[in-house]
């Protein structure tokens, strides 16, 4: 088994892992992204570069680890940012779609859950849809596909935005 395919059975497992290529062949980094590896080192490493891209690796974690309370007939809940795929707005009603499927209703503005996320991890691409970048399975046409399946259209006034956002999202994960 080579490391496209470990790699392949690991994101099948847990779509927010951490994958990091260490390899002498240039010419497979191609098949890096289709695993959405974080970075793709190529030998003879240098012990600084290797350090930069562990120091992103970790803010990246840090990231996934923020949190955001809301509350539900008095109780209040906590999750980890990094456990959303996206957040809703339906009236005065903000739904949180995490990654397992689960969902969480509750009184809230859209500008509230802006005001508390990253902009480093999430973006707005509709008035109604924040998307967090790490569960975007693929861009088609107008619109996203998420991990879950869930097709979300990108409004023209949110493209140039989005465009910018993933952009840096992608960079921010590939850098050196």
């Amino acid at each position: 088994m080579d490391g496209f395919e470990v790699a392949r059975i690991i994101r099948e497992k847990d779509q927010q892992a951490i994958i990091i290529f260490i390899t002498s062949h240039a010419e497979w980094m191609p098949e890096a992204f289709e695993v959405n590896a974080f970075h793709y080192l190529i030998k003879p490493i240098d012990e600084i570069k290797v350090k930069k891209v562990l120091m992103k690796a970790i803010d990246q974690l840090s990231l996934r680890k923020m949190i955001l309370q809301f509350t539900i007939q008095k109780k209040v809940y906590t999750i980890y940012l990094g456990e959303v795929e996206y957040f809703e707005s339906m009236k005065r009603k903000m739904i949180i779609h995490l990654k397992t499927g689960e969902e969480y209703e509750y009184y809230g503005t859209m500008k509230e859950v802006i005001d508390k996320i990253s902009p480093q991890l999430f973006t707005q691409i509709h008035h109604s849809f924040v998307i967090n970048m790490d569960y975007i399975q693929m861009k088609s046409g107008e619109g996203l596909v998420m991990q879950s399946g869930r097709e979300i259209t990108i409004t023209k006034k949110y493209h140039p935005a989005f465009q910018r956002a993933y952009r840096n999202y992608v960079l921010m994960r590939t850098k050196e």
